[in-house]
């Protein structure tokens, strides 16, 4: 793996993001033209975690997660006090109820915390939970359990507190038009965007949507379009075993393929789901290999989050392929010293199949035929062009170092 200067210089500095306890007051948390956040004015890129036990925070440090978000309330057991001090001995940043801060009288005294991250609504505020009478002969109108309204003036007390803290929301993914399960509607979905500055989505497509993974890629398209263009989105990526007795569970090629369809598709925030529900819950239920693979592509993120987090490019490569759907992420450090490029062969219905991908430099002069990351052996070449082949859901991930 590539370990010059440039990348263990860049690791240092998101480590250092990612451990601020011995700063005094709070961390100031941002997001640029670019939606791409910001901590005490250095970019930064949330890996996180859904609502862990605290005796579980050693194992998904060790595989790459830099911020801990609670649930909507304390688990069964558990307390607030207990979770802030498991990310303090961890020295992790932590993302907390809004609400779960206000009920036990924490919130101004927890607001200014050296280690938080943002604070966020209740889980899912979109889940129907009634219908609103219809007028005439119009179909019965679905509510959101939480509306937009009560969101709204959740975000601006929390801004009258702190104009500068982040508010985060997660929804779930019936805004999408793939969905067709019943839903609110997408003036109601629309509704919601005023009430928070960092917005997440979740879809859990191995157990339940039929392996349809791509979606993942759609819904955020989908979310950009009803955030508008200047806010940072994210998304929540299921990372178990299997969440259902019907599941077989993410392999690891999903794994990594799923994070980083994520950020070619628009995300600056990336999640992972690992509860379970087969054969009763768990919090998580992840075996060795599913674990080397979160602990591989979230060391890949964070090794190159420097180049992720600069403005897309798509004229840096030329690139060639029939028969398949590759998605493909361009960028260009900001010294112009390296180039990124990551492939994804993206599987739409069915098993998919094998491509490959021809790759010519366009606005970039390459110093010579680059490896895939972590490797030293470079690309074949076939009538000059770097040739990548990918088998379904495989990702390339490759750096390219620019002539002097």
């Amino acid at each position: 793996m590539r370990r010059n200067g440039s990348i263990c210089g860049v690791l240092a500095l998101f480590v250092m993001a990612a451990s601020a306890a011995a700063q005094e007051g709070p961390m100031r948390v941002t997001y640029d033209r670019n939606n791409i956040i910001r901590v005490n004015g250095k970019p930064f890129l949330p890996i996180a975690v859904w609502a862990q036990p605290e005796d579980t925070f050693a194992m998904w440090k060790d595989l790459g997660v830099n911020l801990f978000i609670t649930g909507e309330h304390p688990r069964k057991g558990g307390t607030l006090e207990a979770y802030v001090k498991a990310c303090e001995e961890h020295n992790v940043y932590m993302s907390l109820g809004y609400h779960w801060l206000r009920s036990e009288g924490k919130l101004e005294e927890l607001n200014r915390h050296p280690l938080l991250f943002t604070l966020h609504h209740p889980d899912e505020p979109d889940k129907p939970a009634g219908a609103a009478d219809a007028e005439g002969g119009d179909t019965p109108r679905v509510n959101p359990r939480i509306s937009p309204e009560q969101i709204i003036a959740d975000y601006q007390a929390v801004k009258k507190l702190d104009p500068e803290r982040l508010v985060s929301m997660t929804l779930m993914a019936r805004f999408m038009d793939e969905v067709t399960f019943r839903s609110i509607s997408k003036e109601q979905y629309k509704a919601f965007m005023p009430g928070s500055d960092l917005i997440m989505y979740d879809l859990y497509p191995v157990s339940i949507w039929g392996r349809h993974l791509h979606w993942n890629a759609e819904g955020l398209k989908q979310l950009r379009r009803l955030a508008g263009p200047n806010k940072p989105i994210g998304i929540w990526l299921q990372a178990s075993d299997a969440m259902s007795d019907t599941d077989p569970g993410m392999t690891g090629e999903q794994i990594r393929a799923n994070a980083w369809m994520a950020l070619i598709n628009g995300a600056t925030f990336i999640g992972y789901f690992p509860q379970t529900f087969k054969s009763g819950f768990k919090f998580h239920d992840i075996n060795q290999q599913r674990r080397d693979a979160l602990k591989a592509v979230n060391r890949e993120v964070t090794e190159l989050a420097d180049v992720i987090l600069t403005a897309p490019r798509n004229d840096l490569f030329e690139l060639r392929y029939q028969g398949a759907r590759v998605d493909a992420m361009q960028r260009l450090s900001d010294s112009g010293d390296r180039a990124l490029l990551v492939l994804v062969n993206v599987i739409e219905e069915g098993e998919g199949r094998p491509v490959t991908v021809s790759v010519t430099p366009r606005a970039f002069k390459a110093a010579g035929v680059p490896a895939l990351y972590g490797s030293t052996q470079p690309l074949p070449l076939k009538d000059g062009a770097w040739q990548v082949e990918l088998q379904p859901w495989q990702t390339a991930v490759i750096v390219v170092d620019a002539a002097r």
